[in-house]
C-alpha cells in the first residue's frame, strides 16, 4: 500500500480470531473503535438475527460491523464465505462506520458488503468475489447528512459466467444527504456496469464518485451515471 494508503498500519492492541471462534460472540462484544484481527483461514458463520443500535430493531446477516475494524491476514489468505440465504438474509454487512482490509469475501448467494445506514466505510486490500450479486452495495436511511465510502487497492470481481451485477452500487434518497466515494488503485472486473449511481432533480441529496479510471476491465460499462429528469433517464458513462 505505501504511504500513500488510507488504511495505515494496524495498532498492537487487537482481538485475535481464529476459524474456531464464534464470529458473533467477538463482533457483539468489541467496543467501538476495535480492531479485530482474523487469523488464516475461511471463515463461514452461521446467518444470526444481530442488533442494531438505537433501537433500529435487528438485521439478519452472517457478521454485522458496527464500528469497528475486521482485519484479515491478507487476500486469500483470510476468506469469508458469505452464502446469505435466497431470502433476504445477507453475508457481511456493516453499519455506520467501519473497515475491511486485507482478506478475500467469497459472495455466493448474496451481495458480498451490504452497507447499512452508513457513515464511513473503508476498504483496503480487499477482494470481493460473487456470482453476479453486487460486490458493494449502498443502503442510506433519511437522516445521514454525509457519507463516504473509500475502496483502495481492492479486486471487485464478478465469477459468474456472463456480465451481470454492479461492482459499486450506490444509491441516493430525498433524505439521504451527500455521498462521496473513492476508488483508487483497484480492479473491478466482469460487471454489468462497474460503478452505478443515479441522480435526479427530484432529490436534494447528491452522490459524487472520484477514481483513477484504472483497473476496469471486461465491464459493460465502467463507471454509468445516470441523470434523472422523471420520467426519462440519460445514462453517461465516466470512465469509457
Amino acid at each position: 500500500g505505501g504511504t500513500s494508503s488510507p488504511c495505515g498500519t494496524l495498532p498492537t492492541n487487537v482481538i485475535h480470531v481464529t476459524a474456531d471462534d464464534d464470529l458473533y460472540d467477538v463482533l457483539t462484544a468489541a467496543p467501538g473503535g476495535s480492531v479485530i484481527l482474523l487469523a488464516p483461514g475461511n471463515y463461514t458463520p452461521p446467518i444470526r438475527d444481530w442488533t442494531l443500535p438505537d433501537d433500529g430493531g435487528t438485521w439478519p446477516s452472517q457478521a454485522l460491523l458496527i464500528d469497528v475494524t475486521l482485519a484479515g491476514s491478507g487476500e486469500g489468505r483470510t476468506t469469508l464465505t458469505m452464502t446469505g440465504d435466497p431470502y433476504g438474509a445477507v453475508g457481511l454487512s456493516t453499519y455506520g462506520s467501519a473497515t475491511i482490509r486485507d482478506l478475500t469475501i467469497a459472495g455466493r448467494e448474496f451481495w458480498g458488503v451490504s452497507c447499512v445506514n452508513p457513515e464511513n466505510v473503508t476498504l483496503c486490500n480487499v477482494t470481493v468475489e460473487t456470482y453476479g450479486n453486487d460486490a458493494i452495495t449502498w443502503n442510506p436511511w433519511p437522516g445521514r447528512a454525509l457519507s463516504s465510502l473509500t475502496v483502495y487497492e481492492s479486486t471487485l470481481r464478478n465469477l459468474g459466467s456472463q456480465q451481470s451485477g454492479v461492482g459499486v452500487d450506490l444509491y441516493c434518497y430525498e433524505e439521504g444527504g451527500d455521498i462521496r466515494a473513492d476508488i483508487q488503485k483497484s480492479h473491478i472486473s466482469g460487471w454489468l456496469s462497474g460503478v452505478s449511481y443515479t441522480l435526479s432533480t427530484q432529490e436534494s441529496c447528491t452522490i459524487s464518485v472520484s477514481t483513477d479510471c484504472e483497473g476496469f476491465t471486461d465491464n459493460e460499462s465502467n463507471v454509468l451515471r445516470a441523470m434523472c429528469d422523471p420520467p426519462t433517464c440519460d445514462a453517461q458513462e465516466e470512465c469509457p
